[in-house]
């Protein structure tokens, strides 16, 4: 009679390869556990805010150079004046991914301080058009009777126009916010 003690060779080679598959699977896992976690994902980023613009006279529609725009968000603020064909371009870092208040403040010589909240869009698409009065009168014409008439008054008020800017609108160079220096 044969004997059945010894291993069969289909038996060794299953031996054989169990332990090829358990040190592999042992390796896989001491592998998986000892992995350090995955890094979390990086925070939104939220984009700058950019407002440009110009500054004109309410009255005549002359622009005005040399006008001092200060914007101001949140605690961040940047002034900038304008340059000589009344244009002005500003830069503050964002505080969130969707509109947000700021308050544009404009003075000039010759004219009345003017300043106003406006609500700003993250990114570089927002145009101002400042219109500000002079602290002169305004121009008038004599009547027949002597009486002197305001030319235009509808044309005599303060405001911020907020809109796309015109066509031929050149950006003048751009102050950047001390947070945001290039």
């Amino acid at each position: 009679m044969a004997d059945d003690t010894s291993p069969s060779k289909s038996g060794a080679f299953f031996t054989w390869l169990g332990g090829i598959v358990a040190s592999v699977l042992t390796a896989v896992l001491i592998y998986h556990f000892t992995q350090s976690p995955p890094p979390p994902p990086p925070p939104p980023t939220i984009p700058p805010i950019g407002l440009s613009g110009i500054v004109v006279d309410a009255a005549t529609h002359t622009l005005i150079h040399d006008a001092v725009v200060t914007v101001k968000l949140g605690d961040q603020s940047v002034q900038q004046s304008t340059d000589p064909l009344g244009a002005y371009s500003v830069v503050l870092p964002g505080i969130g991914t969707t509109e947000t208040m700021g308050t544009i403040s404009t003075t000039a010589h010759g004219y009345a301080p003017y300043s106003n909240s406006v609500p700003l869009k993250p990114g570089d698409g927002n145009f101002a058009s400042i219109n500000i009065e002079a602290l002169t009168p305004p121009p008038t014409q004599p009547t027949t009777t002597g009486t002197p008439v305001i030319i235009n008054p509808a044309a005599l008020h303060a405001g911020i126009i907020l809109n796309k800017p015109p066509a031929n609108f050149i950006k003048p160079i751009t102050k950047y916010a001390p947070s945001l220096k290039p």
